[in-house]
């Protein structure tokens, strides 16, 4: 019980990394639960977006980055192209 206790007290124990890249690797999108919720872009290892905090702060509500933790994710792989649809 005790060391429930302990490992409740402590988020950053259990905080993950999320990453999704384009087929070559050159742009990587990460996703991270550390404290607040946050995401990067690198494009060919440099990076263009830095760690930054998201979420939605609303006046007589919880922010939205409150309370935020990657819960699962799954990983899938896709072969497509993608169309501008016209119109």
């Amino acid at each position: 019980m005790l060391c429930l206790i302990i490992l409740l007290s402590f988020p950053t124990l259990f905080a993950q990394t999320v990453k999704v890249s384009s087929p070559d690797v050159k742009i990587v999108l990460s996703v991270n639960d550390n404290r607040k919720p946050n995401y990067a872009i690198n494009f060919i290892g440099g990076s263009i977006i830095k760690p930054s905090c998201w979420g939605l702060a609303f006046k007589n509500t919880i922010a939205f980055s409150d309370g935020f933790i990657l819960y699962a994710h799954q990983e899938k792989s896709a072969n497509k192209v993608w169309q501008l649809p016209w119109g």
